[in-house]
């Protein structure tokens, strides 16, 4: 069964969201002219309004569109596996009662 990125969120409300950003749905939104990208995020924040994003692409051009559209880090697939777990490691340096564990069974791929 394939889950939208939506729905799962909802259910879940996650404390980080890794965004797969290259991935074929988010497409119209990065290329939406009026700001689509930023309304998404926007939503999503609104949703669970203490949800961290990190964007990941390929593309290191976007960095700077996810930025001003909401993301809260960018993540280029190229860079050091050291700089997404950095990220990761200072979201429990703010919030002391966190610790970093990851959970198969939390963890679901979206299909577009």
């Amino acid at each position: 069964m394939t889950l939208s990125v939506f729905s799962i969120i909802t259910q879940h409300c996650p404390d980080v969201l890794i965004l797969e950003a290259d991935i074929h749905a988010l497409k119209p939104f990065r290329c939406d002219s009026k700001n689509g990208l930023a309304k998404l995020l926007n939503t999503l924040h609104q949703w669970c309004p203490s949800i961290y994003m990190i964007a990941l692409s390929s593309l290191p051009n976007l960095e700077l569109k996810f930025l001003q559209a909401g993301a809260d880090a960018f993540v280029c697939k190229s860079d050091p596996p050291d700089k997404l777990l950095n990220h990761l490691e200072n979201l429990t340096n703010d919030k002391p009662d966190w610790k970093i564990t990851f959970h198969l069974k939390r963890l679901y791929r979206i299909v577009s």
